[in-house]
């Protein structure tokens, strides 16, 4: 039997070639891909993250179980090797992952394009608008498309300064509003956007990625406490691990929602009751999980580029926003 008490990689490989069981911890978001060779009560087992309590127990049971089983062990080892970890087998696999891709990427555009479209039939509730990089410094390609400059967004809030302008939260209670949203939370957004919202005296909405705290570019907690305590912030969640809601299983899903509402509330001290999909878009989200983050937040926002409409014919734990590029700011010139 091989123990891993870390990240067992492409030690399972090695392994299960020569027919021996694996054990390695429980914590897949951790873990690197190979850890699904290990099938509990065949190939090896999993103990839970961080306990060495369980990792004993688990190697006890593992030999308890397996007692006069060594043949069938070795063959179980050899089989999952020859079946499923060849280049074979891993280039179909790659074949039909990037064919289910493709279809919900069109999937989830013709989804966006629908509502962004059956919206302008119903009367405007109000508008969620999405801010992300504020700054003169030209980003990466991945980034530049969502930066305005500070000027630019100077101007964007003396414009909204003359509308009416709400806290998110309330959205349910207003009516021809605006609200203005700021994801991740770069700390351009902090020198260059956050004493222009304070002087302009407009509410804001921060949702934040727990992960990307005190990282280069993005806010400290110590700033988030901060701006926590204005009484124009209001602190909303952005998830921990910054990737692709879809890429979650539900239980992973469920657990990111609840991790970065408990470390955000433990930081600031507050309630944090929205949430937003860090990418946003149908097919970033996915079409199973979602309403998950009505189990644990009041609101949930995608990036669905459309009003709050009456009725609202979007979900409470997917509601729309606009992003606000160079694009938006030149249709309201």
């Amino acid at each position: 039997l091989c123990v891993a008490p870390g990240n067992i990689g492409l030690t399972a490989m090695h392994v299960l070639m020569f027919g021996c069981p694996a054990i390695s911890h429980n914590n897949f978001k951790c873990q690197m891909p190979e850890f699904e060779s290990i099938i509990p009560g065949h190939t090896g087992a999993f103990f839970e993250y961080d306990n060495v309590e369980d990792l004993a127990r688990s190697i006890s049971q593992w030999f308890i179980s397996k007692s006069g089983c060594r043949e069938e062990v070795r063959k179980a080892c050899y089989k999952e090797i020859d079946d499923c970890w060849n280049p074979h087998y891993q280039l179909n696999l790659i074949k039909k992952v990037l064919e289910m891709k493709l279809v919900r990427r069109i999937i989830g555009k013709c989804c966006h394009i629908f509502h962004t479209n059956v919206a302008k039939f119903f009367p405007e509730r109000g508008r969620v608008l999405m801010l992300h990089w504020v700054g003169d410094e030209v980003q990466d390609e991945e980034t530049e498309p969502f930066r305005i400059s500070t000027e630019q967004c100077r101007e964007f809030l003396q414009w909204l300064k003359n509308k009416k302008t709400i806290r998110l939260e309330n959205w349910e209670k207003e009516q021809d509003f605006f609200a203005l949203t700021i994801d991740d939370v770069p700390e351009n957004f902090y020198h260059n956007a956050y004493p222009l919202l304070k002087e302009a005296g407009i509410p804001f909405t921060l949702f934040v990625n727990v992960s990307l705290l005190d990282k280069e570019e993005f806010i400290t907690r110590k700033q988030l406490v901060e701006m926590s305590q204005n009484g124009l912030c209001t602190i909303a969640s952005h998830g921990v691990s910054h990737g692709e809601f879809i890429l979650l299983n539900k239980d992973q899903a469920l657990q990111d929602l609840q991790d970065s509402r408990r470390e955000l509330e433990q930081i600031i001290g507050k309630s944090v009751e929205m949430f937003a999909y860090p990418y946003g878009s149908y097919y970033a989200c996915g079409y199973t999980n979602k309403h998950l983050a009505g189990k644990v937040y009041k609101y949930a926002f995608g990036t669905v580029a459309c009003p709050i409409t009456k009725p609202a014919f979007l979900k409470k734990y997917y509601l729309p926003r606009i992003n606000v590029d160079v694009k938006f700011l030149n249709m309201l010139k």
